[in-house]
């Protein structure tokens, strides 16, 4: 290679959100541009081996250092090299892979520079210093959720590697080019001891503050069973040509900060022109499979054509309006004098039919009534956002309260009701568990009283039966 690569290594404890650093350095240069390689593939045992007994995964002598320097400087020099792939889902090496060099090298790892020679090798060395007590949470929360182990088991693990974990820390810090400081008061802050490509690390900050911002604003609603059920809901945010939207077949309330969203380039796809529900779903998988991320949100190319937030809710009350015949006539008698103006449209099937009826309806307003489906609100500003989805929320109750003669407020007591012949929104059809179900008898309970439902016709629950995106939430 005419020009080596440039190796950028990012090393510091587990958990301490290497990865994710790592990540924002991939979207920042593009995936195009990037080979990712991960220390972990260097730990010399596969998980359960007696050997982790005696010695920790932080320990140096507990990973083929050497290996990793031979394979680095090779990379350095523009060759390909043969590696294995440690499966953190499995705890096993995965068959070896060949990994091919690119403009820039990110070696993440516990010990990415540990070695003289992996020092002398990188180009740049950042050094992930996370407050102790957030590293804890984010390990707690990584290696129960993803990784089988108790909260016990994490935390006599943390105390079994401190020896290792400060011996590695000492080492690397002081080497380091870079150091991120990670805290749950401070947030990110960043200090350079050198000269280095402070756009990249402003747009790492960025990254960082819109994530946190994504997490809190999912946790807000995702917790609210009356605005959004179970995997129903989607929140999504732009960040330059990025956009952050919770993966296909989560939940909201699941979203963490390094787990349950993808951030995917958006700006070069037609999503106004995509034929069919099955093409809408290999762009989607195309989209993410370069990435760390899993297939996102079906719903993301409507989220395209909004403003910077965008949140897609499905509020119990509101649904009771939207699965009436007469329900534009009441939303406009709730809403024609409030300080917003909104797109009422007819009922369109979740994927493509809606993101097509969105993307090619003109002047389509920050607020949209879904019929028989539910809310998107959009604004610059997602306290905007917020404030209108909880005013829509309190003014659709309020409407219930003085319309029947025996309202009470959502709760799952309307689980033991059981109707399945007739449909209102489309979750109803896809998702048979216990909030959607609860969500399903209120809104059937209350539309009855109300006035006639438009259910969904028997062509629409065959085509939502049958929609290839609508397994990842099944």
């Amino acid at each position: 290679m005419v020009n080596k690569p440039f190796i950028i290594s990012i090393s510091g404890d587990s958990a301490s959100g290497k990865s994710t650093i790592a990540n924002f350095i991939r979207i920042y240069y593009g995936y195009d541009n990037t080979t990712l390689i991960s220390g972990d593939d260097l730990h010399k045992w596969e998980r359960g081996d007696v050997m982790w007994n005696a010695i920790t995964h932080l320990n140096p002598l507990a990973n083929n250092l050497q290996l990793g320097d031979l394979q680095l400087m090779s990379l350095k020099e523009g060759a390909k090299v043969l590696r294995k792939v440690y499966n953190h889902n499995t705890g096993k090496f995965d068959q070896e892979i060949w990994v091919s060099p690119k403009k820039y090298i990110i070696n993440e790892g516990l010990h990415s520079f540990y070695t003289t020679q992996s020092e002398e090798l990188s180009d740049l060395k950042i050094y992930i210093d996370t407050d102790e007590n957030l590293m804890t949470d984010f390990k707690i929360e990584r290696d129960t959720l993803e990784r089988g182990y108790t909260k016990e088991d994490v935390i006599e693990t943390i105390s079994n590697r401190k020896k290792d974990s400060e011996h590695i820390r000492k080492i690397q810090i002081e080497k380091a080019n870079v150091i991120i400081k990670l805290s749950k008061l401070n947030g990110l802050d960043i200090e350079c001891k050198t000269d280095v490509d402070y756009m990249l690390f402003n747009f790492i900050k960025r990254m960082h503050r819109e994530l946190e911002e994504f997490v809190w604003m999912n946790i807000v609603l995702g917790n609210r069973t009356s605005i959004t059920q179970s995997k129903g809901g989607n929140i999504s945010s732009k960040v330059g040509d990025n956009l952050i939207i919770k993966q296909s077949g989560g939940k909201l309330k699941d979203i963490k900060y390094g787990k349950g969203y993808s951030i995917i380039n958006y700006k070069d796809v037609d999503f106004k022109n995509i034929p069919t529900d099955n093409d809408l779903d290999d762009v989607l998988i195309a989209l993410s499979s370069n990435t760390i991320y899993k297939k996102p949100s079906m719903e993301t190319g409507f989220h395209t054509a909004f403003k910077k937030y965008v949140f897609h809710v499905h509020p119990i009350y509101l649904n009771c309006i939207l699965s009436l015949e007469n329900g534009k006539d009441i939303i406009d008698k709730l809403f024609k004098t409030e300080d917003f103006e909104y797109t009422y449209l007819n009922y369109y099937n979740p994927g493509l039919e809606l993101t097509s009826k969105i993307l090619n309806t003109n002047d389509i307003k920050d607020v949209v009534f879904l019929e028989n489906h539910g809310l998107i609100v959009s604004s610059d500003d997602y306290y905007r956002c917020i404030d209108l989805i909880s005013r829509i929320n309190i003014f659709t109750k309020e409407y219930i309260r003085k319309n029947v003669n025996d309202f009470v407020e959502f709760t799952y007591a309307f689980y033991k009701i059981s109707n399945k012949d007739i449909f209102t929104f489309p979750d109803a059809v896809i998702i048979d568990d216990y909030e959607t179900n609860t969500a399903h008898n209120y809104i059937l309970y209350y539309a009855n009283q109300l006035g006639k439902i438009k259910e969904l016709s028997n062509d629409d629950v065959e085509y939502l039966k049958n929609l290839k995106s609508e397994k990842y939430r099944k």
